[in-house]
């Protein structure tokens, strides 16, 4: 800490090193990226007070791409930070003190828009006796990535003296293995389905759509007799939430699948299982599994290929 004169007042100053120090602090996260970290930077540099101290920081020629990755360098000589192997070359922080607790925690502190999915969702939420090595996550594609990421960074943006053509932008950022674990991207076109898990960065994808997933991706999942037993076993527990989904979320096919799935496999009885029924096609060619070849096995009831 140093003091400086103004007059006859004195005026704390607070180190900018410390000052980041306390808002990573409370960082929601134990990997920050380049671009939150030029956020914190910029919010210091705009306003250069933090909870009533002024902020001891210079700025020559404006707060640019250039402002930014000097003041990481002097982070992470100072050790506030660290860059994280695992990722591309300055693109993602370690904060002193703190690791990731798996590899889908640390993949959604970089990615602000993935989450955990599909067989992995199905190991978070304890409904697979599987051990997957290979952490699966769903995202939105490129063109809804970006989307996403504009209406992110113009919320970002308010109140910053910054332009935003010459500052470390929101950007997606790949990597293919962490903690040793291989990823694996899937893209989604229902990004909202998951769930936040408290005191952590990581998001999980719901129980209702983990169940959908079977259904639409089996092959993801552990493959079919994985899906069919997991629902003879956790059907029934979970019914309201898997009908509520597959009724708001599911194609044709996929709430025929389900109605075939739960009614018949499952015994199970709910009023919108009935309602499916009107998506049967007579006289079609659909199956339950989407990846292999017809079955002899045959519902009559839901017109589905049990091709298992």
């Amino acid at each position: 800490m140093v003091y400086m004169y103004n007059f006859d007042k004195e005026i704390k100053m607070l180190n900018f090193r410390k000052a980041v120090a306390i808002v990573l602090d409370k960082y929601p996260g134990p990997l920050i990226t380049r671009y939150a970290l030029a956020l914190i930077i910029a919010r210091l540099a705009t306003e250069k007070t933090l909870r009533g101290e002024v902020v001891d920081i210079r700025i020559r020629s404006g707060i640019d791409n250039k402002f930014v990755q000097n003041k990481i360098k002097m982070l992470c000589n100072a050790g506030v930070i660290h860059e994280e192997a695992d990722f591309p070359k300055n693109r993602v922080y370690r904060i002193w003190g703190r690791k990731a607790r798996n590899p889908g925690e640390a993949a959604c502190c970089v990615d602000p828009f993935c989450f955990l999915s599909h067989i992995s969702a199905m190991a978070y939420h304890g409904i697979t006796d599987r051990m997957p090595s290979i952490v699966q996550l769903s995202a939105p594609g490129p063109t809804d990535w970006r989307k996403f990421a504009d209406e992110r960074m113009r919320r970002d943006f308010a109140g910053l003296d910054v332009s935003r053509e010459n500052f470390p932008k929101l950007e997606r950022v790949g990597f293919y293995r962490i903690q040793g674990h291989p990823i694996r991207f899937y893209s989604t076109s229902h990004p909202g389905a998951f769930k936040t898990v408290p005191d952590s960065p990581l998001r999980v994808a719901t129980l209702g759509r983990t169940f959908l997933d079977m259904l639409r991706q089996p092959k993801l999942c552990g493959g079919i007799r994985h899906a069919v037993d997991v629902y003879r076993e956790y059907a029934e527990s979970y019914l309201k939430l898997i009908v509520e989904e597959v009724d708001r979320n599911g194609t044709a096919i996929e709430k025929v699948r389900a109605g075939y799935l739960l009614e018949e496999v499952c015994g199970l009885e709910h009023e919108k299982i009935e309602g499916w029924r009107q998506f049967v096609q007579r006289g079609g060619s659909r199956k339950l599994d989407p990846n292999e070849a017809y079955g002899s096995e045959y519902s009559e009831k839901w017109c589905l290929s049990i091709n298992i």
